[in-house]
């Protein structure tokens, strides 16, 4: 089993400016975030995962003074690699998928979000923008960031 250890005090705080500036919704559960590493990106099929977001398992409150919600959880050989902007655009894009929001009786609810666009290049190419539901069912919007 891969190594795993804590994220170092900068990429924290990388990870609370990302909250602070562009996820007002997660402010409420600023320090309930965990980023940790792993030694290695993970693999499906050809396409290096670098990252993954999961809500925090109840078990961590238990072991620990701080009742975390996610758990970010980041490939150090590929964060090497990386550019500071690309280290910071990863953090936001894990923060995307933090969800967190009242329910019907105003108790906190948190879940992972998946991402608002997700298609294959293929699909598009033999069938255009089809989609009818969900984000990417506006073609204006797919064809303007995509066109």
């Amino acid at each position: 089993m891969a190594e795993i250890w804590k994220a170092e005090d900068s990429v924290v705080q990388s990870m609370k400016d990302l909250v602070t500036k562009h996820h007002p919704h997660l402010i409420m559960v600023i320090d309930e975030i965990a980023v940790v590493f792993k030694e290695k990106s993970s693999k499906v099929g050809d396409v290096d995962i670098v990252g993954k977001t999961a809500k925090a398992p109840p078990l961590l409150g238990i072991l620990g003074d701080t009742d975390y919600k996610f758990v970010i959880t980041l490939a150090a050989d590929a964060w090497t690699n990386m550019s500071d902007t690309e280290r910071y655009a990863l953090l936001d894009h894990h923060l995307c998928a933090c969800g967190a929001e009242e329910d019907k009786s105003g108790n906190p609810k948190y879940f992972v979000r998946i991402p608002d666009v997700s298609f294959f290049q293929g699909e598009i190419e033999r069938n255009g923008f089809w989609r009818t539901t969900g984000s990417a069912a506006d073609p204006n919007v797919l064809q303007e960031l995509f066109g």
